[in-house]
């Protein structure tokens, strides 16, 4: 190899020619600029990486979700992650998620580099015939927010009353807020990989009798819209193939929790839909007895979301009776209100079956935990998660593979950051059974002590996405 060029003829039969760092290597002073680490196959990835002696990613082996390279020695490393780290541009080309908002020269809101292309509105009139703000008596709402599904169908949710000038805010600049949308109530959508989760925050006891319900529509071509007991609804193509879902919505005032982080007051929002072709109105009833209620604090958030990425991880939660998996957590362990959660997360793993596996990791950010104590959390195979699992409805526990005590997210003397667990025989085990995807749980060891309760980023959030 130490020749001044080094030729690899690829499968395509084209030549390419590799420039010689073994010299360079070698020589004393200030080592030469080895250019890009990537190469388009992995035959090409291999002699180059042999060759610089370092890491070569293999271009032509990307997708929405993971990463491969080839390594100096010869081994073969593939980042798998739990939500879309690139997405197919317009041009053709893999371009980086950036789900950072940026303000358009025509008023409107774009995220950066979102798989989906998501749009907001700038400010804007109330639509023609609106009586009422809020209220489905307009032929059709003002655009609010834009969707591309992937397919080339767009999802258009319509807001009925004006909207002011946004104003982008939050960590990353990935919310939107619109303020005063309704009487002392503002509106925030906040970009995540898989969609957008909107917030309607009350702001104080005023707000109230202007929140009787509140209304959306729904501009979705060719899909079909269909309400569940639980408040959820799912948008299916013509085919029946699903597109999207809206999880149940669910409201919560002010008072958090110190210790599990989680908002101590919670209450179920109604849900109804309805559709006249291709216009799907969604009308939310907040629950009327909570917002009356002496003991709530505002401000009150009201929280529906919309997800239609294809990747997929959720959590399992004593006293939740909704779908989470558009949420931007997970969640293990008990929160210290006999509450206990679990989380599942399901890979593509077809490229590893039939290899040789040396080594697996999970790795998770946590950005909370009920202290710095170092407490076991487990992971297991499981059975598939859908949108359908519940505490009451979990996918089946398998084997227990391994147990990690690494502990994030509390104090300086645990900051947020990131913990692993390995997943080596897990792995081998997945390399071995040849399935297209796979599937894995996580829990505390001791899920009846509250100091083993931890929360992490799903792959919904906009950053520190979980990965093996």
């Amino acid at each position: 190899m130490a020749v001044q060029a080094a030729v690899l003829i690829e499968s395509t039969g084209t030549a390419v020619a590799l420039s010689s760092e073994a010299e360079t290597a070698k020589a004393p002073g200030k080592p030469k600029n080895l250019g890009p680490a990537t190469a388009a196959s992995e035959a090409a990835a291999r002699l180059k990486a042999k060759i610089q002696n370092r890491r070569i990613e293999v271009t032509d082996a990307r997708s929405e979700t993971s990463t491969t390279y080839v390594n100096a020695d010869g081994t073969v490393t593939t980042e798998m992650y739990a939500g879309p780290i690139r997405f197919h541009g317009d041009d053709g080309e893999w371009h980086a998620v950036d789900l950072s908002l940026t303000l358009s020269k025509d008023g409107s809101i774009r995220a950066k580099g979102h798989p989906h292309g998501l749009t907001l509105a700038g400010k804007k009139a109330a639509p023609k015939g609106l009586k009422a703000t809020g209220a489905a008596n307009a032929s059709e709402g003002v655009p609010l927010v834009t969707l591309d599904d992937r397919t080339g169908r767009q999802m258009q949710l319509g807001w009925y009353g004006s909207l002011p000038a946004p104003m982008i805010e939050g960590a990353g600049d990935t919310v939107a807020r619109y303020k005063n949308v309704m009487p002392a109530t503002d509106m925030l959508i906040e970009s995540t990989r898989t969609g957008y989760e909107q917030f309607l925050e009350l702001k104080d006891r005023s707000a109230v009798d202007a929140n009787g319900q509140v209304s959306y529509s729904l501009q979705a071509k060719g899909l079909k819209a269909k309400a569940h007991e639980d408040g959820s609804i799912t948008f299916t193509d013509s085919k029946g193939k699903a597109a999207g879902v809206l999880p149940s919505p669910v409201m919560w005032d002010a008072p958090v929790d110190k210790n599990s982080g989680e908002h101590t007051r919670t209450a179920k929002v109604g849900v109804k839909v309805a559709q006249d072709g291709d216009t799907i109105t969604i009308t939310l009833t907040p629950d009327a007895e909570f917002l009356a209620d002496d003991k709530t604090q505002f401000p009150v958030t009201i929280d529906p979301s919309i997800n239609v990425g294809a990747s997929f991880d959720t959590f399992v939660q004593q006293g939740y009776t909704t779908d989470q998996s558009t949420a931007t957590e997970l969640k293990i362990g008990n929160n210290g209100s006999s509450q206990v959660a679990r989380s599942f997360l399901s890979f593509p793993m077809k490229n590893i079956s039939g290899k040789q596996i040396s080594a697996a990791k999970l790795n998770l950010f946590e950005y909370h935990s009920w202290s710095c104590t170092a407490k076991g959390w487990d992971l297991y195979s499981t059975g598939a998660a859908s949108t359908s699992a519940r505490w009451t409805d979990q996918p089946s526990w398998g084997t227990k593979y391994a147990t990690s005590t690494q502990t994030k997210g509390f104090s300086s003397s645990c900051n947020d950051g990131w913990v692993n667990v390995d997943a080596t025989s897990l792995v081998q085990a997945w390399a071995a059974n040849g399935n297209a995807t796979n599937h894995l749980g996580l829990r505390a060891s001791d899920e009846s002590d509250p100091y083993g309760w931890k929360r992490f980023n799903s792959g919904n959030a906009a950053s520190n996405t979980p990965y093996l």
